[in-house]
């Protein structure tokens, strides 16, 4: 009877140790620089991590099993490991080194169109150009119907104080 007691008693915490541990570092391959926030996902089971500050991993209570362990990371061709062996008191130890992903883009085709070609400034056609009647000159404070006078004024007209004349743009 107590063999049977002490059985019921055990038998659950066996059942319980047949568990394993996966443990790990992911850096870059390029930089050797630990890379943060990776996720390390166990394929087929529910378990996974992401990576501490140090690029570290730390999956625990796998079941025994064979397992494949698969890192992914924004920026990064993601990397599996298979056949990763999971046994009771024995902890896996899993090094990545991630390669960042190469982007690959759609083909651009460019076609020129002869007809409607980029308009080009020039003294024939300026950039903007600003009308004033007779009574707009007349009008102007301070003109006194005088066009360099009223020109002056204008938004983008500036002078150097010699009456010379210049256009911003």
């Amino acid at each position: 009877m107590r063999a049977i007691l002490l059985l019921v008693i055990l038998l659950p915490s066996f059942a319980l140790a047949q568990t394993g541990l996966i443990t790990g570092t992911i850096r870059d391959r390029n930089t050797q620089e630990p890379l943060i926030g990776v996720s390390v996902q166990v394929i087929g089971t529910q378990l996974g991590t992401v990576t501490n500050e140090k690029g570290a991993f730390r999956i625990e209570s796998i079941p025994v099993g064979s397992y494949t362990v698969q890192s992914s990371y924004l920026g990064y061709q993601p990397l599996s490991r298979f056949n990763v062996n999971v046994t009771v008191g024995n902890v896996q130890i899993l090094n990545f080194e991630m390669v960042p992903a190469t982007s690959q883009l759609q083909q651009v085709e460019v076609v020129a169109n002869r007809r409607q070609s980029a308009a080009v400034a020039d003294f024939i056609t300026p950039l903007s150009v600003q009308s004033l009647t007779t009574e707009e000159i007349r009008s102007n404070p301070g003109g006194n119907f005088d066009i360099s006078k009223v020109v002056q004024v204008l938004p983008g007209v500036a002078t150097n104080g010699t009456g010379a004349v210049a256009v911003t743009t």
